[in-house]
């Protein structure tokens, strides 16, 4: 869609005057657009630019959906005026995701467990959250006065019942709890120790621990799409095509995944749904794509991408093994 201009006669930022067709000035490169303009000028660009948006967006999710591989061909054929961009597009899909992860229902335990905690810090005393103590059946109380607190050891269980005890322990208190109680502590685990401590003391939940987990893979995430063009870039290297070309089905394949794991996380909430399902789909549909964009043989196609799903499987453990590294230490 054409933009809207007020074009001036003269450039503001070197003095040459425009023709009636400049749009840029030709001196300097100057856009020929005046930016003192009245507030409905700013409301009907901004109408305009979003039913743009929304027509690419629709045509962009219906090609993607329903005709495998067209878009990535199409954009690699420099037909691309029809669609959304695909780091945008992917920007767009991956925030809903992991924005449905965060609101959709499933968090009856953490309230449970949350006024289980403030019952626990509030109104019991603390020599029932010590060693000895017996607060309930949660079996989490029972794995934090086994493997937290020595029986023998009156210092280290004064210091877990004023931990326990305190809203928000700090550091300096928590540590020393670990040298009264003898843990091992060195540069590379403390803070591990300390986070595993605050998830069986209650002051932290591993549903906390989780969407810190969540976060950071959303950031590793995104390198997983740049590493994947490259594989598909040496299985498919006689196809003679660009990397770039490659990071763009990585791209599309990546956002696929989302849309099919943002359907299975609606339907899991009314229906039981396996969780091999997204499995499945994902891989032929990746399939059908690899088909129309490298066109060649189903059985080549098969192999090359089940190597390339194996290698990325691996890459991706590995991503998640650092994410959860990161979140805890």
């Amino acid at each position: 869609m054409a933009k809207n201009r007020i074009k001036q006669h003269v450039c503001p930022n070197c003095g040459y005057e425009f023709d009636e067709t400049d749009n840029f000035c030709p001196n300097c490169g100057q856009e020929n657009h005046t930016h003192k303009l009245p507030v409905r000028h700013f409301v009907m660009e901004y109408l305009e630019s979003a039913f743009h948006f929304d027509t690419k967006m629709f045509v962009t999710l219906r090609d993607l959906l329903i005709y495998p591989g067209r878009i990535t061909v199409n954009y690699n054929q420099n037909k691309r005026a029809r669609y959304v961009p695909p780091m945008r597009l992917y920007i767009f899909i991956s925030f809903i995701f992991f924005f449905l992860l965060a609101v959709l229902p499933g968090n009856v335990h953490d309230d449970a467990r949350s006024s289980k905690i403030e019952q626990k810090i509030g109104k019991e005393p603390p020599s029932q959250m010590g060693v000895t103590s017996n607060m309930d059946d949660d079996d989490s109380d029972d794995v934090v006065n086994r493997n937290f607190c020595l029986r023998n050891n009156p210092v280290a269980q004064v210091l877990f019942d004023s931990i326990c005890k305190t809203p928000n322990p700090n550091n300096e208190l928590i540590d020393k709890y670990f040298v009264a109680s003898k843990t091992t502590i060195n540069w590379y685990n403390h803070n591990f120790k300390r986070n595993l401590l605050k998830i069986r003391t209650g002051h932290a939940t591993v549903e906390e621990w989780v969407h810190k987990v969540q976060k950071t893979v959303s950031t590793l995430m995104f390198f997983m799409m740049p590493l994947f063009a490259l594989f598909l870039w040496l299985l498919f290297w006689r196809r003679k095509l660009y990397y770039t070309e490659h990071l763009v089905f990585s791209i599309h394949i990546h956002c696929i995944v989302f849309l099919v794991l943002i359907l299975y996380a609606l339907v899991s909430i009314l229906f039981s749904v396996s969780l091999w399902w997204p499995f499945v789909v994902t891989f032929i549909y990746g399939w059908l794509c690899a088909r129309n964009v490298y066109g060649i043989g189903w059985l080549k196609t098969t192999g090359k991408i089940l190597m390339a799903g194996f290698f990325y499987a691996v890459s991706l453990l590995i991503m998640l093994v650092i994410g959860i590294v990161i979140s805890l230490f």
